[in-house]
């Protein structure tokens, strides 16, 4: 990349971009955090105003444990461009990391404004997703298990859309319905997402008063995290990405303090 030297500046600047781009995609794929997290701040300088790369950068950000620098990030993603409901999700899950409760419940309120009258059945779904994560998110619950329910219509047999609708019948107190549901998406072929799946199972069946069944999935879920956080430390299964291992380590908290409450 490096071995002619153009005269326009132009070129130059732009060769010297592209060099931070593909350091940045090699450090991604490497899981080198930290060379990610500077070759992109290099390209941020260069096009300071494109979200994605704000978005992209809060990634290695929150991977190293930096969630306010993260949050900022996405802050920034969000401004330039609110139409992208990923920077809103992923500030959602920021925020509960840092235990602020108001923010996630705005970053929810909001997407469920912007978001939530769209015909495509997409952006709906993520932020139905968003809106189960911790109880009480929205001021009406429904409103998740709607944006669940068009997506479950529009995807037939999709199991992430099953396994929302299941969650937002949780948050909406219809837990025999979502029972149901979740039943359907464990019962799919994705083994990785089963862990949501059985997480909600626990805490639905705790309501129902089913105690023997919800600690069955409640252990069925631990024992799936403890070994895939084995296997992962090991480096016989791929890290997940910090938003799920985030969404994980937050419902299992909620479900052991349901399930081990009398």
């Amino acid at each position: 990349l490096w071995e002619t030297n153009p005269a326009n500046p132009d070129q130059r600047q732009a060769r010297w971009v592209a060099w931070h781009e593909q350091e940045a995609a090699d450090a991604e794929r490497l899981t080198l955090w930290f060379t990610m997290d500077f070759h992109l701040g290099r390209v941020i300088e260069a096009r300071p105003n494109d979200p994605a790369l704000y978005r992209r950068r809060a990634d290695p950000r929150a991977e190293m444990g930096r969630w306010a620098e993260a949050g900022a990030d996405l802050a920034r993603a969000i401004e330039l461009d609110a139409g992208d409901p990923r920077p809103w999700f992923k500030d959602a899950q920021v925020r509960l990391k840092l235990g602020d409760l108001p923010g996630y419940r705005k970053d929810c309120a909001a997407m469920v404004e912007r978001f939530g009258r769209e015909t495509n059945p997409v952006p709906g779904l993520l932020t139905a997703w968003t809106c189960v994560l911790a109880p009480e998110a929205v001021a009406d619950p429904g409103q998740a298990v709607r944006l669940a329910e068009q997506a479950v219509q529009a995807f037939p047999g999709d199991v992430k859309s099953l396994q929302t609708l299941g969650a937002a019948l949780y948050r909406a107190g219809r837990w025999a319905d979502a029972v149901q549901r979740l039943t359907e998406a464990a019962a799919g072929p994705d083994e990785a997402g089963n862990a949501w799946d059985w997480l909600f199972l626990a805490m639905a069946h705790q309501q129902l008063g089913h105690r023997e069944e919800a600690r069955k999935w409640l252990n069925q879920a631990e024992h799936w995290l403890n070994q895939t956080a084995l296997e992962e430390a090991q480096g016989r299964r791929q890290r997940m990405p910090w938003y799920q291992r985030l969404e994980l380590e937050v419902l299992r908290q909620e479900g052991e303090r349901g399930v081990s409450s009398p």
